[in-house]
């Protein structure tokens, strides 16, 4: 499921989950539509059940420029 995130958020006012919703999606977009790729991003996308787990990082985010 896509956007598993906002499952929990009845915690939140209406105002606030709307503002997280607001912003989450052209996160989502420019991720999508920049040439940059993210092995969860894209594993996320191709299966609605893959749940990341706590410290899991993409090598994209372990490599060091230079």
């Amino acid at each position: 499921m896509k956007w598993r995130t906002l499952l929990k958020l009845p915690s939140y006012e209406m105002q606030k989950q709307t503002h997280i919703i607001i912003a989450c999606m052209p996160l989502h977009n420019f991720i999508c539509d920049s040439a940059l790729t993210d092995e969860l991003f894209e594993r996320c996308d191709e299966d609605e059940e893959y749940i990341p787990s706590v410290g899991e990082t993409s090598s994209s985010e372990t490599s060091t420029p230079g």
